[in-house]
């Protein structure tokens, strides 16, 4: 009986000792937790961990389309503080109109102006998935190894900065907002107008042809003050029309915005191409 006590004793010390054993050869057989590894792996931190995160790049994907300039909405909403103006409507109520038309105006800009960082955030994590795969293949020559990894900590640099603000596109659901900004637009629109501007099934203006806004399709049979010309253009009718909105509504005016655009989408390339 004692050599059987004897055995029971030892069972708790054999399998601790087993359990160091087992731990201590997970321990060393894994990667290193900083700087990259022998594969060229990076640790799954900064542009590494976001750029492996599905989600989130699929919601800068759907950031970046929803926040393209949108021309017509914007030059609707110009059209309509004119029929703000125009109306008759007291002063407090045109003043207070006004005031919403000019509020819709900033957050639509607002929501265009962010368009330019997330498709250069697109592109970063396109660019960084596509290095860390090559430096996962095999036989890559020391020197072209060297280069990539260079590439991917040129990438961790410039997305420093952007930390703070990516983090928040997980966190905060700005898809929605940008939506409803767009809604309370067209809503705002139909209630000054009668008419509703046409679906961009949230792709902004990118099927805008020659800058020109499209006709805007009636919700009643309301007159309200204008009419359409042939080629799609909103005209105002003689009796109501006047200067400024012809000015506003011709090729001359609207193809500011679209040069301003095409500067934008110049400058995210000249960003795009640096080293």
């Amino acid at each position: 009986m004692a050599p059987i006590r004897s055995c029971v004793r030892r069972v708790p010390a054999l399998i601790f000792c087993l359990y160091i054993v087992v731990f201590n050869g997970f321990t060393i057989g894994a990667p290193p937790t900083d700087g990259i590894s022998d594969s060229g792996a990076y640790p799954a931190r900064g542009i590494a961990f976001y750029a492996d995160n599905e989600e989130f790049y699929r919601k800068v994907k759907i950031l970046e389309t929803l926040s393209r300039p949108d021309i017509q909405l914007c030059n609707y909403l110009k059209f309509v503080l004119l029929v703000i103006r125009d109306s008759k409507s007291s002063p407090e109520v045109k003043e207070a109109d006004a005031k919403e038309c000019h509020q819709l105006m900033h957050d639509i800009n607002h929501i265009s102006n962010a368009q330019g960082y997330y498709t250069e955030l697109r592109t970063m994590l396109n660019e960084y998935r596509a290095i860390a795969r090559r430096l996962q293949r095999k036989n890559v020559p020391p020197e072209r190894s060297a280069e990539l990894r260079s590439a991917l900590e040129n990438l961790e640099e410039r997305f420093k900065g952007k930390e703070k603000a990516v983090s928040d596109i997980l966190r905060v659901n700005n898809a929605s907002y940008y939506r409803e900004t767009v809604r309370k637009a067209k809503t705002f629109i139909r209630k000054h107008t009668g008419q509703t501007p046409p679906q961009t099934h949230d792709k902004g203006s990118s099927e805008i042809s020659g800058g020109k806004p499209a006709a805007l399709v009636s919700d009643s049979s309301g007159d309200t003050g204008v009419r359409h010309s042939g080629g799609g253009e909103i005209v105002p009718d003689s009796d109501s029309g006047n200067e400024m909105m012809r000015e506003l509504l011709n090729d001359r005016v609207l193809s500011k915005p679209l040069e301003e655009a095409r500067a934008k989408a110049t400058k995210i390339e000249e960003i795009l191409r640096d080293p």
